[in-house]
């Protein structure tokens, strides 16, 4: 596989989540770029890590920003992209 075509696989493997979201007591500001297939959150409780998971599922909205899973993008604040409601008609959520 050429180095060109290798880059290429992972910028479609990737995720990319640029997101701000106003909580009670804070400002969610995060900035996660990975083309890794497993991604681990780690931080103290009530930190946001469920709510950046909420938010990449299409359960919760951020209030700006940007969430791309393989190229595809779910959620672009300034080209007003939400796949939120599309992804709750499509698939079942279990808790």
């Amino acid at each position: 596989m050429t180095d060109k075509k290798s880059a290429r696989m992972r910028i479609d493997m990737a995720l990319i989540v640029k997101i701000r979201k106003r909580l009670d007591n804070f400002e969610l500001n995060t900035d996660i770029q990975t083309d890794d297939d497993i991604l681990a959150l780690s931080g103290a409780s009530g930190a946001g890590k469920t709510m950046i998971l909420k938010c990449i599922a299409g359960i919760a909205t951020p209030d700006s920003g940007y969430i791309s899973l393989n190229g595809r993008v779910l959620f672009d604040s300034e080209k007003k992209i939400n796949l939120k409601e599309k992804i709750k008609k499509k698939d079942t959520i279990i808790n």
